[in-house]
């Protein structure tokens, strides 16, 4: 369950905090490369993933709700 409150909270994500949340998306999008499968050359599969982490650079709450 991700719900909660967003008025109620107090902090700002810092640099760790960004980087620590980028960390775990590029967790995300590895586990799930592991478990679809593109049928496409290596080339299209590599900017796939590319694309996919670089989403991973959006404000955490554009990870936790988009899309919406």
């Amino acid at each position: 369950n991700i719900s909660f409150d967003p008025e109620s909270v107090t902090k700002e994500p810092t640099k760790e905090d960004e980087t620590l949340i980028y960390e775990k998306w590029c967790g995300y999008v590895d586990n799930f490369m592991k478990i679809i499968v593109i049928t496409a050359s290596d080339e299209i599969k590599k900017a796939i993933l590319k694309q996919l982490y670089e989403y991973g650079h959006n404000d955490a709450d554009v990870l936790i709700y988009s899309p919406e």
